[in-house]
């Protein structure tokens, strides 16, 4: 499988995991990144968030404890990628601030998932 993507900015496959959140605000969600650039990243997640919303994002560390805004299926992703050392991001090493470009329902899973496209806001990691 090819680790880079060329498009309008060259991307990055990823996968690992993210919590993010609204700016001030204490809950936190757990995301699931595909790709990353210099500008901005991809990711899934069960909370469908509005364009131009800001988010806090920042990489999840296997060791942290659950929040209980994981979903059970979130978890049990979380779960899977951990359990078999995938979470080690390449290219998210810090918290970044994150415009919402996009959000498109992915399928008819339950609960649903949703890709968010994010640009930075902030310094890129």
């Amino acid at each position: 499988m090819n680790d880079i993507d060329q498009r309008k900015y060259t991307r990055n496959n990823e996968s690992a995991l993210i919590s993010f959140g609204f700016l001030h605000q204490t809950p936190r969600f757990l995301g699931f990144v595909k790709n990353v650039s210099q500008y901005g990243l991809y990711f899934i997640t069960e909370k469908p968030l509005r364009i131009g919303s800001l988010v806090s994002i920042q990489p999840w560390r296997c060791e942290s404890p659950p929040a209980d805004t994981f979903s059970p299926p979130s978890r049990r992703r979380a779960d899977a990628i951990c359990s078999q050392s995938r979470n080690k991001p390449r290219h998210i090493n810090a918290m970044v601030i994150g415009k919402v470009v996009h959000c498109r329902r992915l399928d008819d899973e339950t609960p649903p998932t949703y890709g968010i496209g994010a640009h930075y806001e902030s310094p890129s990691v």
